[in-house]
């Protein structure tokens, strides 16, 4: 008798532990929709012009309805530092994989675009971002609302560049 009650403390112990150290994960509060349209090329990704000083947004949308947002600091050459800091770079990309790291959903609706993503910096935050699609080759983020509901209102103008193989859009954290 003292035995099982040893046990099951010992097991009500490490359940707590676990749990306890475990990251917690918001849902995101879109549902990820295969994307079937033609309003958005898919066959490489956007990027920003610059949004904070020389940062710049690269989005990567998939046929699955994933998408990918990210921001880097571009330096001189634009195109060899999303390369070489986002889509040729292991460490962001297994973090992608791994973690809810930049890694979302979107959907389009006539010509608006909506994104949900995680925010990286935190497991349990995501934010909105809201936009409308010039041609399908363009689009520009109009609103963007953080993961503490603040809102920004952009311009960011994002245009296209073909690129392949784009990473994986595989992640644990999308259903």
């Amino acid at each position: 008798m003292v035995a099982k009650k040893a046990i099951l403390v010992v097991f009500c112990i490490l359940l707590l532990v676990m749990t306890g150290c475990s990251k917690m994960v918001a849902d995101l509060g879109m549902q990820r929709r295969p994307y079937l349209g033609t309003d958005l090329k898919i066959d490489g990704y956007y990027y920003s012009e610059p949004i904070w000083d020389k940062t710049i947004a690269v989005t990567i949308f998939y046929r699955d309805g994933v998408s990918i947002l990210v921001f880097i600091y571009a330096e001189q050459d634009i195109f060899q530092s999303i390369e070489k800091k986002f889509l040729y770079n292991q460490d962001v990309l297994s973090k992608i994989r791994n973690e809810p790291y930049g890694v979302g959903v979107f959907t389009i609706n006539n010509k608006s675009l909506e994104m949900e993503n995680f925010v990286g910096r935190g497991f349990k935050h995501t934010y909105h971002t809201y936009g409308e699609i010039i041609n399908d080759s363009t689009f520009i983020v109009r609103k963007f609302v953080g993961f503490n509901g603040g809102e920004e209102y952009w311009n960011a103008k994002f245009r296209f560049k073909k690129f392949s193989p784009k990473p994986d859009s595989t992640s644990v954290y999308i259903r």
